[in-house]
Formats: structure tokens, sequence, C-alpha cells
């Protein structure tokens, strides 16, 4: 082989393969060093082969007569790259970690399964799309609720101004009690309410429904205590005041609460207001049914149950609207308006749910498009504290008009795009599995 194979000696790699040897790990340096050694290598045994006698038995540097310059330049090299691999790691070291992108849909639920089974504390917050497969139409999308109906119309300031229309034009046309006490849990609540009681497990819900099925699971689990209606409950009703006198005023107490979901004036305020005028249904407790102040025609028409203590109704509206029993005023339906705050009635819990989700280790979003109050709180949170977000979604789109999230530098998750009530069956297997191999 003659010297003209390897002269001119190796160039310096241009900027893209520079960049191919630096990375943004922590081997670029490592990698750099073998390929400038290697070059070097080559050039030696080049020129042992075009002139040493002895260059296949061999290795030390008394065999050949190595040239200096590229040898100088190679060196030149390492130094650089080292130089520049030193500046890529820290700048990545400084940065928030990244989930791996990519992952199969049984890896990311082995992941999540890990977590609940080892007992860290998880937070599903779950949205309509999680009683889709029961029968309930969504609430947003082409189908949902609010591309058919104005969202005026579920507000307070519509109930005050005409009670009996509210209900007659709005509440019993798209939350017909007599249709809803028909739709039945389906196989994802049964799996959340089977994951819920596993050994060890910490896992709450924080529910955007109203429609009662995470608590009529045949799988029996602490729903009392381990769930939050936070939007209230087909088939209870509550009283409103005459008006909102403090509606105008958001000042609060504790700003710095990590997560803030009312208004903690408010809700004393509100405490103090129901004690004072002895109607506990404005803000302590909500009024079922048969509580009601209402003809029997009506409360058939309001009960949401199959085993209703009234006779069936043919009726489709109501001659007038349901009455507070204490203080007489019409009641309205126990489910948060647009106009209204979770410090609004005691049961949407909202300093629990601050709670819940300031102290999770993990949030699970399930079925929800990310429009309300509750899911843009959540969300900055994870994304202020880096806390892993899971979202359970049949939506792969990103952005406002979909349902999954974008994993950047901020907000550590993993979409798992499919229907829920696969999805979440075989996340319950996946935890099932790892506690009869005794993992946990």
């Amino acid at each position: 082989m003659k010297l003209g194979k390897i002269w001119p000696p190796p160039q310096e790699p241009s900027c893209a393969k520079l960049a191919v040897l630096v990375g943004d790990d922590n081997d670029g340096h490592d990698r750099a060093e073998r390929a400038t050694h290697q070059r070097a290598q080559k050039g030696r045994r080049g020129k042992r082969r075009g002139f040493g006698k002895n260059c296949m038995h061999g290795n030390t540097d008394d065999d050949y007569e190595g040239d200096d310059e590229t040898l100088e330049k190679a060196n030149a090299l390492t130094r650089r790259v080292s130089s520049d691999s030193s500046q890529s790691s820290q700048s990545f070291q400084s940065s928030p970690k990244r989930r791996r992108r990519g992952r199969s849909v049984r890896h990311k639920l082995e992941s999540l399964a890990h977590q609940i089974c080892s007992g860290k504390r998880v937070v599903l917050l779950t949205g309509a799309g999680l009683s889709v497969n029961s029968g309930i139409r969504p609430f947003r999308g082409k189908e949902g609720l609010w591309s058919q109906v104005v969202w005026s119309s579920a507000t307070r300031e519509a109930f005050r101004a005409d009670p009996l229309a509210f209900y007659n034009d709005f509440w019993l046309p798209h939350f017909p009690p007599k249709k809803y006490s028909a739709y039945q849990p389906n196989a994802a609540h049964e799996a959340i309410s089977k994951i819920a009681t596993l050994p060890r497990a910490d896992v709450t819900v924080i529910t955007q429904n109203i429609d009662g099925l995470h608590s009529a699971t045949r799988h029996p689990w602490p729903h009392a205590s381990k769930l939050i209606e936070a939007h209230g409950r087909l088939g209870l009703y509550k009283c409103i005041p005459e008006s909102d006198s403090d509606t105008d005023d958001d000042s609060d107490e504790e700003e710095h609460r990590p997560v803030k979901l009312g208004s903690l004036r408010k809700t004393r305020h509100k405490a103090a207001s129901s004690s004072k005028h002895a109607c506990d249904y404005e803000f302590n407790a909500s009024i079922n049914v048969t509580s009601l102040l209402a003809s029997e025609k009506t409360k058939r028409l309001l009960n949401p149950t199959t085993k209703s203590p009234f006779a069936p109704c043919s009726s489709t509206s109501l001659s007038s609207p349901p009455l507070c029993p204490h203080c007489l005023r019409p009641a309205p339906p126990q489910a948060l308006l647009f106009d209204e705050g979770y410090h609004s009635h005691s049961h949407y819990q909202f300093q629990k749910m601050e709670s819940w989700i300031s102290n999770a280790d993990i949030l699970v979003f399930v079925g929800t498009s990310f429009a309300v109050a509750i899911t843009d709180v959540a969300l900055e949170h994870a994304r202020n504290h880096q806390i892993p977000v899971y979202n359970f979604n049949i939506d792969s789109k990103v952005g406002h008009t979909g349902g999954s999230l974008e994993c950047n530098s901020r907000l550590d998750v993993e979409n798992i795009i499919g229907d829920v009530s696969d999805t979440l069956p075989r996340l319950w297997t996946v935890c099932d599995d790892f506690i009869l191999k005794k993992r946990y």
C-alpha cells in the first residue's frame, strides 16, 4: 500500500458529524476519542505496511515512524470534541428530564402500574369520555352537548330568570333522569374501582361527571372517602340565594396555596350566611327528590333511580319548578353551573380537591377534553412541580381541539391513546399481575 492512500491526513469532521459525535448524552467524549484513535491507527498501519519490515509482528511505537502532523490534528480534534461534549452535557443535565417518546402502550401501563402498586399517591381526574361507552353523550366535540346548546342556558342567571324554562327547555331534555336511570357503569368504571382497592394503593378519584356511575360499580370500593363529584350529581338538588352579593370580588386569603380551585373567603362567608339564615341547602347539604316541595308528577320526572317510590310518568315537562323544603325558593339541580365556583357548595369539596392534587405523586387524566378549570389548575401544578402525568384518551390530536397532551421540558406526560374501556382494564390486569407475582 502506498503512502498516497492515507495522505492528505484525515480532515476534521463537519458540524453535522461533530454533532453526532457529541450528541446530547454523556459519552460523546469517549466516542470522539475512539474515532480519532482509529484514524491515527489507520495511518500507522498504512505506514507500517508501506515501510516497516515487521509490520505484522509487533504493535509498539518502535515498529514504525508515526506522522507527527496527522497525530497533532487528531489530538486537537479530541480536545475540541471533549470541550463541546462537556458543555452539551452540562446543558442537558440542567434541563428537566423528558420522558422517552415512542414507548408502547404496554410499557406505559407497566410504568403506571408500578407507581400504583408501590404506594405512590395517585389522583385520577375523570371526564365525560369515561362514560361514553355507557351510552352517555360527551359535552364537547362534534356530538357534544355544548355544540348544540348555548352554554348560557346552564347558569344561575338563567335559572333565576325563569326556573320553569330552565327545567323544561334545558335540564330535562338533556339530562332526563328517567333515561339516566338506565345507564350502567362500564368496564372502565369497574377497573377504576378495582385499582382503588389494590393492596398498598393510594388512589383517589375526582370526577367531572354527574352521572353517579363511579359509585354504582359492581365491585365495591370506598367511594364515600375516595371520590369527589366536582361538578355535582344527577338526582340531587340545592338552594341558591336570590342574589350573589360577592360575585364581583375575587380577592382571597392564602394566595400562596400551591393549588387554588376556590375562594376560602367566599366559603367562610357562605357557611356563616347559611348558619345565620338556617338554610343548610344553600351550602352545607343537598336535597333529595323525596324532600323537594313538588307535586308527585314533578317528583316522578326528577327522580333518577329505577327503584322509584313514585308511579311512572309519561309527561316530559314540569308545570311548576320544585322548591327548597326550607326557604321555599325554586331549587336548581346539584350541578356546577357556568357562573358558579367550586366554593359555591360543599358538595364540590374544593378544599379536599386542592389537598389531593397538591399532595399527588402522579396525576392521571381519563377521558377529559381539558376545557374546564380543574384540569387547567391540575396541569399547571404538574408543570410547576414536575409531577408525572398520564393521559388516557381516545383522541390522539394535540392542542386546544385535541385530547392529547404535548410532552415538553415543562410537562412530563405519557399519552395512552385508545378506548378507555380497553386501556383501563388492561392497567388493572397489569397491576393484578404485579400483585400475584408478589412484586409488591
